[in-house]
């Protein structure tokens, strides 16, 4: 996911992502990805609220 998220990044696209939707490969890795990582390259919502966002 990391990589798609930057490559998205990387070529202008708005990125969100949707931190219920996906896992990592632990607990641990997952809460580190969304708390860390993908808020430096996008935007990051639950499901709820990116339904919200489009609707």
């Amino acid at each position: 996911m990391e990589s798609t998220l930057r490559a998205a990044a990387d070529h202008g696209y708005a990125v969100i992502a949707v931190s219920d939707a996906m896992t990592g490969l632990s607990d641990v890795s997952h809460e580190s990805s969304t708390t860390k990582i993908f808020p430096r390259l996008g935007t990051v919502l639950t499901t709820t609220e990116t339904l919200a966002a489009l609707g």
